[in-house]
């Protein structure tokens, strides 16, 4: 008959032997939970608007964006002043997505002042925008575009 002794040290290393166990299998599943979820778009809390065909995106809005302030607008163009004070004139047509707020709004209703976020194509100096982005709120709360 083994002893007490004995015994309570097996049960110590049996305890310490499932308890490696456990922790390994809990890191296992959450980097295949992890790692499905983010490929699949799952997680709640992953980005759901973008795209998970990067090459569609770029198809759809453009290949590239600048941020800026509105400097002044005429018919279907405005001028950007970027970050660095350059300015950018951005060309809009009928194909363009003009939004404010999450809704679709008019050419007519941009103002000059409104901080923009614009996608596009390069044309020349130019940028074709093919989405045009009214942000409010720039910087504040630390929330950044």
């Amino acid at each position: 008959m083994p002893s007490k002794n004995s015994t309570n040290k097996q049960k110590i290393i049996n305890g310490i032997g499932v308890g490696i166990l456990a922790l390994v299998t809990i890191i296992l599943i959450f980097i295949a939970g992890f790692h499905f979820g983010r490929r699949e778009r799952f997680l709640p809390f992953w980005p759901q608007n973008l795209s998970h065909n990067h090459e569609q995106s770029r198809q759809k809005f453009g290949r590239h964006g600048i941020v800026g302030s509105i400097e002044s607008i005429d018919q279907n163009t405005v001028s950007i002043k970027l970050r660095n004070g350059d300015s950018k004139k951005v060309l809009t047509d009928n194909n363009t997505t003009i939004t404010k707020d999450g809704m679709s709004i008019n050419f007519s209703d941009l103002k000059v002042g409104d901080r923009v976020l614009v996608l596009g194509n390069p044309t020349n100096n130019e940028l074709q925008a093919r989405a045009l982005k009214v942000i409010e709120n720039y910087g504040q709360n630390n929330k950044r575009y």
